[in-house]
């Protein structure tokens, strides 16, 4: 077969001194992205979840234990909780011992910077070099959306490894290799994403299989199946067994988080979400071209697309795991099936570029090396540092509190049991959440007093103009004790 039309292949000039683009480019990549990071660290710590990955993780280390028990809340403390992302936690609260928080963000901006030139070295190898940085381009703001200092940023590591090794597999007409199904152990303790990667590789054994030849389809079926039912079994090795594979299936199933929290509410495409819809776009626009060629690709590669897409829709959230798997599934297929779009062959980098190469990636990660020098901590508004203080002075931080939902994690922080926090894809539902809006939302204070009541809460933490800040403001039996640009403290007045 074809590999490269040779007039296309001429019109890319080289570039001077025998640079190789595929070492150069996701170096460039790398090195940007990284400098990117950098610059905006302080952003990577602005979500109140990293602040109780952190107190978790380094529980674990100080412990040498798993908590099974919610030890971190008073409304739900001593109900069933599980850290089923303990090994990102373990790194992160790892990272903030190390180097306090300029090590969390550092760890963050590395895991970064690797992914986004990982996915470069990946297309440069397969597409046409012009052709792999349009796409490339296409893909990169979306990768990098909600990049911020959580697991998801380090298990998208473990995604692009699983892809890249499953859609190799399918393009040689083999099945993966069964060492890639023990990628499943440490992704299940990792990050909740990991059904996703078995679905995922579900539906490319279907083309394996479509795409070989009638003697071959029984053997290679089971060379599959091995490798799915290995893949399945290294989700359940965690100090929890199968426990993480059943919470990550069951977070969609009408969880007050879905409906509440941010980051799991759907795209607004026409509104400050608009920058999705041309990577939308390429995507369909390649699922044509493949299918156009290879109508089997085309259907399995199209389903691919229209379910991460969907999920990117309906959830904020996956709008990167969308970007990285459009990128990996859609590469080969393209190459292989439009020779004009392929990577030219590859030579031997010269000893230039080799030195170029590592001179971009030194710099870098020199710079990197000057960060945990850097006095940095998250953001005033999810670390209301005063506002407690405040709380403590009064002698009131030791009752339960009622607090907003992104001040969770600082509370987890401080040692202060929570009214509600991010560990809301395992707490605070059955109807505990419905319940707590439907309080803030009534026309009096008569349903927040005898909330306040249940749960013998004696202050409140609210981040400024809040829901939950405007209602206490106005609610009789609370007095505000202390107000700043990002928080405030109200005390309950007993009669």
């Amino acid at each position: 077969m074809q590999t490269t039309s040779p007039a296309f292949v001429a019109a890319d000039r080289p570039l001077p001194l025998g640079l190789d683009k595929t070492l150069l480019y996701p170096a460039l990549a790398f090195a940007a992205c990284l400098l990117v990071e950098l610059l905006r660290a302080p952003l990577l710590l602005a979500d109140p979840d990293t602040q109780w990955h952190v107190t978790i993780g380094q529980h674990i280390l100080a412990t040498g234990s798993w908590p099974r028990t919610d030890l971190w809340s008073h409304t739900f403390a001593g109900e069933p909780w599980i850290a089923k992302e303990w090994i990102s936690q373990v790194l992160l609260g790892g990272a903030h011992l190390a180097a306090g928080w300029p090590g969390v963000a550092l760890l963050a901006a590395l895991a970064i910077a690797v992914k986004v030139s990982w996915l470069m070295a990946f297309l440069m190898r397969r597409l046409e070099p012009r052709v792999a940085l349009l796409a490339f381009l296409a893909g990169v703001f979306l990768v990098m959306h909600g990049s911020l200092a959580r697991p998801h940023i380090l298990a998208h590591l473990l995604m692009i490894g699983w892809l890249v090794g499953v859609t190799r597999a399918v393009e040689r007409g083999r099945a993966p290799p069964l060492a890639l199904a023990l990628l499943m152990i440490p992704w299940a303790n990792m990050h909740a994403s990991f059904p996703l990667a078995i679905g995922l590789a579900g539906l490319l054994g279907l083309e394996a299989l479509a795409r070989a030849a009638a003697a071959d389809r029984m053997r290679l079926a089971l060379s599959w199946a091995g490798f799915g039912l290995l893949a399945v079994a290294g989700t359940t090795v965690t100090p929890y067994g199968a426990t993480p594979l059943l919470v990550a299936i069951s977070v969609f199933e009408a969880k007050e988080a879905v409906l509440y929290i941010g980051e799991w509410q759907p795209l607004d495409l026409f509104g400050k979400h608009w920058f999705v819809l041309p990577a939308f776009a390429g995507a369909a626009l390649a699922v044509g071209a493949i299918a156009v060629r290879d109508p089997r690709a085309g259907l399995v590669r199209g389903a691919i697309v229209l379910v991460c897409g969907y999920l990117a829709l309906q959830h904020q959230r996956f709008v990167p795991d969308f970007a990285i798997v459009a990128l990996v599934v859609l590469a080969d297929p393209l190459a292989r099936l439009w020779p004009r779009l392929a990577a030219p062959p590859r030579t031997a980098p010269s000893r230039a570029a080799r030195l170029a190469v590592g001179g971009v990636l030194a710099a870098a990660l020199f710079a990197a090396l000057l960060l945990p020098r850097t006095p940095m901590a998250p953001h005033p508004r999810v670390t209301p540092v005063a506002a407690l203080d405040a709380a403590r002075a009064a002698g009131v931080a030791g009752t339960p509190v009622l607090n907003d939902y992104l001040l969770g994690g600082f509370l987890i922080g401080e040692g202060v049991p929570t009214f509600i926090d991010g560990r809301s894809d395992q707490l605070f539902l059955g109807g505990f959440m419905h319940e707590s809006m439907r309080v803030l939302e009534a026309p009096d204070s008569a349903a927040l007093t005898a909330m306040a009541d249940r749960y013998a809460v004696g202050w409140a933490l609210t981040a400024t103009d809040t829901l939950l800040d405007r209602r206490l403001a106005d609610a009789a039996g609370w007095r505000e004790i202390h107000r700043d640009g990002d928080a405030a403290v109200f005390v309950r007045e007993r009669p």
